[in-house]
């Protein structure tokens, strides 16, 4: 799978909680979780032009915390904070900052078995002003959906994304029941909104297959707070998620779904067809949604999915293909205020062009690559 520079420099999804090295409820509880003692408008104090120092309480301990105040786009959580004593990174108990105004505490939660197959989870959000002093907490830990499942055993030694045994895409439509199931908590930092993803696994046993406890099922939970800490949206029951982005107006989500070179013969990581989808948060119903295996009827040759990204003020989708052993670009660009989607199939000449000329050019705005190489023009319908 190739991984483009110019598709994936903004992309960001901090997955199953674990946390990455420095250079995510409709009614929102008044105070955070009790494993943080809450902090209430700290002292910050500049310490370089591009971090600010401030305490925090964790335990019976006051931490100083430097946090940075960088406003360009992010690539990876900075881990301000780690606790000692645990070797296994994705393990410890940290403080990490999400983006300038957002921390959030990955936390090893005290409900589960401490084992190699769990890992810690973001427990808290921590909304920040300019001033980088505290606005509001918010716990996401004990909020989160998906606590208890009725006559569901609840396995806390299946946290983490380590490589399932899933039932073949042909067995998925025949009913089997579920004998165990798990959770896991993801962040994803999108145009200074914060989207929480809360994953459910179920697990069954199939005739035949053995003793084993093969994937037979997924849903995900959506909560998106904007930059006050309050929720915006809350979407379920959605089958598969596998990252997304909002618009800035905060009224629309692009997500993609299915997984990694999926086919219907072989274990893969997700249980939907690979595609996208874009959602209109307040209605919470899909606007337009397009899946690979159409994309690959329609242009008549194997694709590649790329996956989603911010750019200007849309959203761009790609997808890739092979052809003279190159690669070149299926692009399709969301305008969320004309309610447009762009479509454009590039031949290797062109993507080699447009490449080398968003290099050299300053942050260009993406419609100035719509109407130069003519894209399709598609008008979406809001039912």
């Amino acid at each position: 799978m190739r991984f483009n520079c110019l598709l994936f420099s903004s992309f960001l999804l901090l997955n199953c909680g674990a946390p990455t090295r420095p250079a995510a409820q409709l009614n929102t509880p008044k105070t955070a979780s009790p494993l943080i003692a809450d902090t209430v408008m700290p002292k910050v104090r500049i310490i370089r032009d591009s971090m600010v120092l401030a305490k925090r309480n964790v335990g019976n301990k006051t931490l100083d915390i430097a946090m940075f105040v960088r406003k360009e786009q992010w690539t990876d959580a900075a881990v301000l904070w780690e606790e000692s004593g645990e070797d296994d990174i994705y393990k410890k108990n940290t403080i990490q900052q999400l983006n300038p105004n957002t921390l959030f505490y990955n936390w090893y939660p005290k409900e589960f078995t401490k084992n190699n197959l769990v890992y810690s989870q973001p427990t808290t959000l921590e909304f920040l002003d300019d001033e980088h002093k505290t606005i509001r907490k918010v716990d996401i830990w004990h909020n989160r959906p998906y606590q208890n499942i009725y006559n569901v055993k609840f396995a806390d030694t299946l946290i983490g994304d380590f490589g399932d045994l899933v039932i073949p895409y042909s067995h998925q439509l025949k009913k089997i029941k579920p004998v165990k199931y798990c959770t896991n908590t993801s962040l994803k930092a999108s145009n200074g909104f914060i989207l929480v993803i809360y994953e459910k696994k179920l697990y069954g046993k199939k005739v035949g297959m053995g003793d084993i406890d093969y994937l037979i099922g997924l849903e995900y939970t959506l909560r998106a707070f904007n930059n006050k800490g309050y929720v915006i949206a809350e979407v379920s029951k959605i089958p598969t998620f596998d990252g997304g982005e909002i618009t800035k107006d905060g009224k629309y989500l692009v997500y993609t779904v299915g997984g990694w070179e999926a086919n219907e013969n072989a274990p893969f990581r997700t249980m939907d067809r690979i595609g996208f989808c874009i959602m209109n948060l307040q209605t919470q119903k899909n606007i337009y949604q397009e899946y690979l295996e159409d994309i690959e009827k329609r242009e008549n040759e194997p694709m590649f999915f790329q996956g989603a990204m911010l750019e200007g003020n849309g959203i761009r989708i790609t997808y890739s293909y092979p052809r003279n052993n190159l690669l070149a670009d299926d692009e399709q660009y969301f305008d969320p205020q004309n309610l447009r989607l762009y479509r454009k199939k590039f031949t290797n000449i062109e993507w080699a062009q447009l490449v080398k000329e968003y290099e050299t050019l300053n942050s260009p705005d993406w419609m100035y690559f719509v109407e130069k190489y003519n894209f399709q023009k598609i008008d979406l319908v809001e039912n």
